[in-house]
């Protein structure tokens, strides 16, 4: 639950709104980004977002990854 919070929020911050407003948007796993952010900001987020919480990141693997070492 703390890497499904850390993605809301890291969505939220560079986003501007909350990623999933609409109900169908959760459920089909639709993550929309605005055009100027970076593909790896993108991908660290969606990875928080993992709906299996097996597949999300550890603390470790978020210190290591890249957009957070840029």
């Amino acid at each position: 639950a703390m890497m499904w919070s850390l993605g809301i929020l890291l969505y939220q911050m560079v986003c501007g709104k909350h990623p999933f407003w609409r109900t169908s948007s959760t459920m089909l796993g639709q993550l929309p980004f605005p055009q100027q952010i970076s593909p790896e900001c993108q991908h660290l987020i969606k990875w928080c977002l993992s709906i299996h919480p097996t597949d999300r990141p550890s603390l470790e693997d978020l210190f290591c990854h890249p957009w957070l070492q840029g």
